[in-house]
């Protein structure tokens, strides 16, 4: 499958936030949201596209020595980590359809090695609507395992989208080489 991958432009917010809200309902982004990144021209976001259709996009966060956005709890590191705070594609983790899954995280995974970091982490709810167990369909958490991310069900951070939610999150995380590329 030929991928390109770009950043958000005005024209993709429409679809993207259809996209992110047919899998993720109220949880979902809003065009507003989209319009800010767009508008503040932020390069915190990858959209993937197949025959100039976008069929999956992200936005991260670089931290350095600090707690993503919206999260709370205890994650030690040092240096440079992508944060993906969002990651949507067409398929959204059908066990029988990763492809598409597959060329955005490896895009992903490579921009964190042009930002100079050396993990990349993603924070998915313990009772993500697409693991197994909520659906058989699909597999959030055996997808990011099946591409060498490594949880400890132990420690978890909570997502804090407003004051009055809290949501536990196993953090998934991989370390990744400067050294090694994985280009589309």
């Amino acid at each position: 499958m030929n991928f390109t991958v770009g950043h958000l432009l005005k024209k993709h917010i429409q679809h993207v936030s259809v996209m992110d809200k047919k899998w993720f309902g109220d949880k979902g982004i809003s065009q507003n949201e989209l319009q800010s990144l767009v508008e503040n021209n932020l390069q915190n976001n990858l959209v993937l596209t197949q025959s100039k259709t976008v069929v999956g996009f992200s936005i991260f966060e670089i931290l350095d020595n600090k707690m993503p956005k919206g999260y709370v709890g205890h994650a030690p590191h040092q240096g440079k980590i992508m944060f993906i705070q969002q990651f949507t594609t067409a398929t959204n983790y059908e066990k029988n359809n990763i492809d598409t899954d597959k060329a955005l995280l490896l895009a992903l995974e490579e921009r964190a090695k042009e930002s100079g970091c050396s993990e990349v982490w993603e924070a998915l709810a313990i009772n993500h609507p697409y693991k197994k167990e909520n659906n058989s369909n699909f597999d959030a958490f055996g997808f990011y395992e099946s591409q060498g991310y490594k949880t400890d069900e132990n420690r978890y951070l909570s997502w804090q989208p407003n004051a009055n939610t809290s949501i536990p999150c196993f953090l998934f995380r991989k370390k990744i080489s400067q050294y090694e590329s994985h280009k589309l």
